[in-house]
């Protein structure tokens, strides 16, 4: 940014003043950049939203993860959220926590929870929370509702 003035006189006050504002302004527009330290990005893929993932068969998960500087780790967890009832019990794996790195991960069909749907767990609506956080420490979240069936 360049300030140009002419033909002002300024008292000694004045030019303290100003040099303090010019001070300011360029400690401010050096902070303000964006280059750096934004939350990672990315979209599920798979599963897509309101899919149908059978039981007995293995949770699996596509996506492509970045980030402007370095990315840490991934987090899925998976909740029920309704269902038909019956004797059933939702299936509750453990949270499935990642280290990752660099700036740039792709997952294809990334197995999940370190087990399959086990045969007998509750039908129904189950969201998937996926966690994304960088080295800068931001962090986003994105869900999706998928049937297990």
């Amino acid at each position: 940014m360049l300030l140009i003035v002419k033909n002002i006189k300024l008292n000694s006050m004045s030019k303290i003043n100003c040099l303090f504002f010019a001070l300011l302004l360029s400690v401010v527009t050096a902070c303000s950049s964006d280059d750096k330290d934004r939350a990672p990005e990315f979209e599920i893929v798979f599963p897509s939203a309101n899919s149908t993932i059978v039981r007995s068969t293995d949770f699996t998960f596509s996506s492509v993860v970045s980030d402007d500087v370095e990315l840490k780790q991934i987090k899925f967890s998976l909740s029920y959220k309704s269902g038909l009832k019956g004797i059933e019990e939702p299936w509750t794996p453990a949270e499935d926590v990642r280290t990752i790195s660099g700036k740039e991960v792709t997952f294809t069909n990334e197995k999940l929870f370190k087990t399959t749907i086990p045969s007998e767990s509750k039908a129904g609506i189950y969201t998937l929370l996926v966690t994304v956080s960088d080295k800068a420490g931001n962090e986003v979240e994105k869900s999706v509702d998928v049937t297990i069936d």
